[in-house]
């Protein structure tokens, strides 16, 4: 598929936190979130709960 892709910036700092931020416009549009769910899978969970 053609779609434009949003770059994601992800971080994690030195006490484990984590940060995660969509870099650009996505207000209004339809949007597709896909996130691995490979082990450990409480963390990529989690990952995708702060992404949407």
């Amino acid at each position: 598929m053609s779609l434009p892709r949003a770059k994601v910036n992800y971080r994690v700092f030195p006490d484990g936190e984590s940060y995660i931020r969509i870099e650009g416009e996505v207000k209004g549009d339809v949007v597709v979130a896909v996130q691995s769910c490979s082990p450990p899978q409480d963390k990529r969970f989690f990952e995708l709960l702060q992404l949407i």
